[in-house]
């Protein structure tokens, strides 16, 4: 159990540090 929340709270982070990462950047594709 403990190890399936690990890599859901590090799947979670990935995502959020992409999402922001995306947010910072301007849209090139806008």
């Amino acid at each position: 159990m403990i190890g399936d929340r690990k890599i859901v709270f590090n799947s979670l982070t990935k995502f959020g540090a992409v999402f922001l990462n995306g947010l910072r950047l301007p849209h090139k594709s806008g």
